[in-house]
């Protein structure tokens, strides 16, 4: 069975790889379709390949957190399956419309909310996310 720092070790890993399909898949098209510049997009990329370390260093501080820790913010037992849970369903989804643009941006969204009720909560308990956690703020509110 995993512990509360497997699944929130196994979250920040798929988190990276949902934004990291955000940044390379997805604002690649916007920026063909002259929804975003391409000043920005090289400015996102830039930031995102500067996070690529502190998602590996999160993962090690993680194990510094005690359980108790987590429990006050929501971060164990069922009130963490349950964000993960509704983490994965809306993962899913998104999966499922990613190459389906008029479903795809409304799913992504709705992923970003997901991983922001997690990303919060944790970022508190180790600060080092806070770059992490910024960014995602920042791309979720360039994202048309």
């Amino acid at each position: 069975m995993l512990t509360e720092h497997d699944k929130l070790r196994t979250f920040l890993s798929e988190t990276r790889e949902d934004l990291n399909l955000v940044v390379n898949k997805i604002m690649p098209e916007l920026v063909s379709e002259k929804v975003l510049s391409e000043d920005l997009y090289e400015a996102t990329k830039s930031a995102w390949k500067d996070l690529q370390g502190r998602f590996d260093e999160v993962s090690k501080k993680l194990d510094q957190v005690r359980i108790e820790e987590l429990q006050v913010y929501g971060l164990s037992g069922l009130q963490l399956d349950f964000k993960i849970e509704a983490f994965h369903f809306l993962r899913r989804k998104f999966i499922e419309k990613l190459f389906i643009k008029k479903h795809r941006r409304r799913f992504m969204r709705r992923l970003l909310k997901a991983i922001d009720s997690i990303l919060g909560s944790l970022s508190i308990l180790i600060p080092y996310l806070h770059p992490i956690t910024e960014f995602k703020d920042t791309l979720d509110s360039i994202l048309p």
